[in-house]
C-alpha cells in the first residue's frame, strides 16, 4: 500500500498554471498532474488505497479532509488555491 504508488490529482482548471505567492512558485505541471478524469467516487477509492497523495485544488482537498487524511493546519495555499501532500508509511 504505502510508498508504492503516487496519487497526483488537481482540478482540470488549475493544470498547466504556474501558482505562486511571493515566497513559493508552484507548476501544476501537466506532465504529472494530466492523466484521466476521474469520479469523486473514484477520488475517495484512491486516497484510501495509495500511501503518497498530491491534491490541487478545492474539491480534492475537501475529499481528503472528508476522510480525515488531512487538516485545515496542513494545507499550503497559493494564491487561494489550496495543495497537501499526504504520505503514509
Amino acid at each position: 500500500m504505502a510508498g508504492e504508488k503516487v496519487l497526483a490529482c488537481a482540478e482540470k482548471k488549475l493544470i498547466g498554471k504556474t501558482l505562486s505567492n511571493g515566497e513559493i512558485s508552484f507548476v501544476v505541471s501537466e506532465k504529472f498532474y494530466k492523466g484521466n478524469e476521474i469520479t469523486e467516487r473514484k477520488l475517495k477509492k484512491l486516497l484510501q488505497e495509495i500511501g503518497n497523495v498530491n491534491l490541487v485544488g478545492e474539491k480534492p482537498v475537501k475529499i481528503a479532509m472528508q476522510l480525515n487524511l488531512a487538516e485545515e493546519k496542513n494545507i499550503l495555499w497559493i494564491e487561494n488555491i489550496p495543495h497537501i501532500q499526504i504520505f503514509r508509511i
